[in-house]
């Protein structure tokens, strides 16, 4: 694993990386909005539109067009907007999306740009949204899951994975993942056999899904505390829809590294990387699933490192990180780049 660090104090949220492997990097530095370019040379900084929030999201769409998402972090005010920006290699195209959501995250689908966000200050309930650009027109698709993850292969093939829906009184069945698919006129919910090894009080949650189409659809996530927390048992799950049914496995104690799983790319050979809950881990799975191999940050001695989030260069094999690398000397974080081999 390679590493290029940035010689900046901020944090980086996103990325997304061009077919070119130009990779484009976005988030905040000292409270304003931050976006990089990398490339063989290095980095270059790219001046963003003049609007109030944290760069909180990036994706490529399928003319080469990079869209920046600028928000209010999930603790800001429900006054506060949201905007996504469109750069066409000249200028930022800006649209004001509104107040009061916290964009969580954004993906290209076929010549369409989706994004998920929650409404109004995060917590269990803050309600999910799910919004494409449509005919210019960014249009409410009515999610009806309270999703954490999003990802699509076609304009009939999204799918969002998330959490049950909590109220006063959680059953266990308002405790198991759930997940939904867009059949590209409305969702469906798909059906999730129930886990049977939920701790007392405690809830299983999908953060991520991986697209690659019909029948073809793994979602990762955890089994966590009551308050959504890690927790002594907390496991990892990854799940398999093949089109018909799902296969979950739930990671026994001791073998994950951390406490779940919070993002996953394809590996562009059938499998896949994952990225887990201590952003300190890469784990990366065979077309069955099967583990062939870990990746642990090890900056050495005083020395430490994360990835905040993956990416993979289109029709490549190539996996992009995005996160922090502290130096050993004074302590201080700074923006890297994680290229792995």
């Amino acid at each position: 694993m390679r590493t290029a660090p940035r010689e900046y104090t901020g944090i980086l949220h996103d990325l997304a990386v061009r077919p070119d492997g130009v990779v484009w990097a976005i988030g905040e530095d000292t409270g304003t909005a931050w976006m990089g370019r990398f490339e063989a040379d290095g980095w270059r900084q790219v001046e963003l539109p003049s609007v109030k929030g944290l760069g909180l999201a990036t994706t490529i769409d399928a003319r080469g067009n990079v869209w920046a998402f600028i928000g209010s972090p999930d603790h800001g005010s429900e006054l506060d907007h949201s905007y996504a920006a469109r750069w066409d290699g000249k200028a930022w195209q800006v649209t004001d999306l509104g107040p009061g959501l916290f964009v969580q995250d954004a993906v290209t689908v076929g010549e369409e740009i989706w994004f998920l966000a929650k409404h109004g200050p995060y917590d269990p309930e803050s309600p999910a949204v799910v919004k494409r650009l449509t005919g210019g027109i960014w249009v409410d698709t009515k999610v009806p899951i309270p999703a954490e993850g999003l990802d699509g292969q076609a304009p009939g093939e999204v799918w969002a994975v998330g959490r049950g829906r909590e109220r006063v009184d959680t059953g266990p069945e308002d405790r198991q993942p759930t997940a939904a698919r867009w059949n590209g006129h409305r969702w469906e919910t798909v059906p999730l056999p129930p886990l049977e090894q939920l701790p007392q009080d405690g809830r299983a949650i999908f953060w991520d899904v991986l697209v690659r189409g019909h029948g073809q659809v793994w979602a990762a996530g955890g089994i966590f505390g009551s308050s959504g927390e890690e927790q002594p048992g907390s496991r990892a799950l990854l799940a398999r829809w093949d089109g018909r049914t799902w296969r979950i496995e739930v990671e026994a104690d001791g073998v994950l590294e951390g406490a779940g799983f919070m993002e996953i790319e394809a590996d562009g050979r059938g499998g896949a990387w994952l990225r887990d809950s201590h952003d300190t881990y890469l784990r990366h799975l065979d077309a069955t699933g099967r583990t062939i191999q870990r990746q642990r940050l090890d900056g050495g001695q005083n020395c430490s490192q994360n990835i905040t989030a993956i990416a993979r260069k289109p029709e490549t094999t190539m996996l992009w990180g995005a996160g922090a690398y502290a130096d050993c000397s004074g302590g201080v974080y700074r923006a890297a780049l994680y290229q792995v081999d």
